[in-house]
């Protein structure tokens, strides 16, 4: 027969027990806490450096003039996951070399990861003279993560510890070439250009279409096939598609 002693040392080994399991609680709930906060401290700290890498590079060089003509949402959603994507179309005043686009790019990098967070941007450069509507005519640039446009779902939006900064100057089509340059005044170039297409969108076979633009400029038809190489290369403005 259990005595009032014992059973007052059970009731007090059951509420030890509890006190037991409630201290172990706490200790596990407190070192998960800490757990999230130094992976969020870690990330921060990651991201910050990740900015702060590629921010070093306007110490050495000078951002030349720009100007954001457009900036596009080109975010989609996969897995129900947002996938967080811009687009940004810059004029350039003349050609530009890697480390002026990695100048600016940085400027806008900056701002940018100061507002909402992304998965990653786009950078296509244009001089002044092309349509930004076009393929780029001064260079592009990426900021994505592992260096990979398509790679943006596979980071969460806002973490860009693994981004890396990807920039090409120039012109995918190349220069235009000396040989083909009309000594013609700019501007009525890109009006023969902008007439040529748009005869024809309106369904004028090439031959023909030269042949209108010949006689109303007073120019030959080699001059006009120049003319197109030079507009196709720099990017010239062309009639809206119909």
């Amino acid at each position: 027969m259990k005595t009032t002693t014992d059973i007052i040392r059970m009731k007090c080994r059951k509420n030890q027990n509890i006190w037991v399991i409630a201290f172990v609680i706490q200790i596990l709930f407190i070192a998960s806490c800490s757990e999230k906060t130094d992976e969020k401290q870690n990330s921060q700290i990651a991201n910050k450096k990740a900015i702060s890498e590629i921010s070093s590079i306007t110490d050495t060089v000078k951002t030349v003039n720009f100007t954001v003509a457009a900036v596009e949402d080109a975010g989609y959603s996969v897995g129900g996951k947002q996938v967080v994507r811009f687009t940004y179309r810059i004029k350039v005043e003349k050609q530009i070399t890697d480390n002026e686009i990695r100048a600016i790019c940085q400027k806008i990098i900056s701002q940018e990861s100061s507002k909402e967070p992304y998965n990653a941007i786009a950078f296509f450069f244009y001089l002044p003279d092309s349509d930004i509507k076009g393929a780029y005519t001064a260079g592009k640039a990426e900021w994505t993560p592992f260096g990979k446009w398509e790679r943006a779902k596979d980071v969460d939006t806002g973490d860009y510890s693994n981004h890396q900064l990807v920039v090409k100057a120039g012109n995918p089509l190349g220069n235009v070439p000396a040989s083909a340059v009309v000594d013609i005044p700019l501007e009525k170039k890109k009006k023969i250009y902008y007439e040529l297409v748009a005869l024809q969108d309106q369904g004028m076979n090439a031959e023909k279409s030269k042949e209108v633009i010949a006689k109303k400029y007073n120019i030959t038809h080699e001059q006009i096939s120049k003319i197109s190489i030079e507009a196709t290369i720099n990017g010239w403005p062309m009639p809206p598609a119909r």
